[in-house]
């Protein structure tokens, strides 16, 4: 059973710890989202405020081409 969204619960300073630790790794917004189980918007506004930078599509399937 997949765990539920945290709808309407209160972000909490443990959660800005949590986000600020995914942020420094390449996990995209969408897996940190599943992470922290909340909606891709709702971590955006938080790393936003947090002066974060999150990546904002996977970089993996894509492949260099060269010969």
């Amino acid at each position: 059973m997949a765990p539920t969204m945290n709808k309407g619960a209160a972000w909490s300073m443990k959660h800005d710890r949590e986000l600020i630790e995914l942020s420094k790794s390449s996990l995209t917004l969408e897996v940190i989202a599943e992470r922290l189980h909340r909606q891709p918007d709702k971590i955006l506004k938080s790393a936003t405020r947090l002066g974060l930078t999150l990546n904002r599509r996977a970089l993996s399937g894509l492949k260099a081409t060269g010969k």
